[in-house]
This record gives C-alpha cells, structure tokens and sequence, in this order.
C-alpha cells in the first residue's frame, strides 16, 4: 500500500519561520501483517491530518 505525506517550511527571517505538514494525504489504512502470506493482523483507519504553525527563536 501506498502512503503519502508532505511537509514543507519557510524561513521569514533569523529568527522566524512557518511549516505546514499533511500526513496520509491517500487515506491508506495503517495495517500489520504477520507470516509468509502476509495475513493480515491489525488494520487501523485514521484520516488525512493537516498541521500549520510557525516558530520563533531569540
């Protein structure tokens, strides 16, 4: 299966900087398997997750 995720970030100035981050962008199930079949164990189902903020240093 196939997952996808982005981060990006921008220094403004010294001292200061944005970020943006999106996580599971194709809605992939998180899944555990086990054995040479690859049998199937766990499956989990989380949806796309975005994040923004900005950092400040001194």
């Amino acid at each position: 299966m196939l997952s996808l995720d982005l981060g990006s970030s921008y220094k403004i100035s010294q001292h200061a900087s944005v970020y943006f981050s999106a996580k599971n962008l194709t809605n992939t199930p998180l899944t555990f398997a086990e054995g040479a079949s690859n049998r199937v164990i766990q499956r989990e189902f989380y949806r796309q997750t975005y994040q923004v903020g900005a950092t400040f240093s001194y």
